[in-house]
């Protein structure tokens, strides 16, 4: 997906993706979803244990 779409964008109107397609084309050839879902888990691993927490059953904070 990354070396088939996104790589083809012009690096004058997308920087970022052009400077690292390489990058990404190599680290998620199928699906951005397994990186993406570790880097969500990553995140909530290194939340401060004071962080608000979400009641049972709710999607939003208190």
């Amino acid at each position: 997906m990354w070396a088939s779409t996104y790589a083809r964008l012009p690096a004058a109107s997308r920087p970022n993706i052009a400077a690292t397609a390489g990058h990404l084309a190599a680290r998620m050839p199928h699906s951005a979803y397994p990186v993406v879902l570790d880097t969500l888990l990553d995140g909530i691993a290194a939340e401060p244990a004071t962080a608000p927490q979400l009641r049972p059953g709710r999607s939003r904070l208190p």
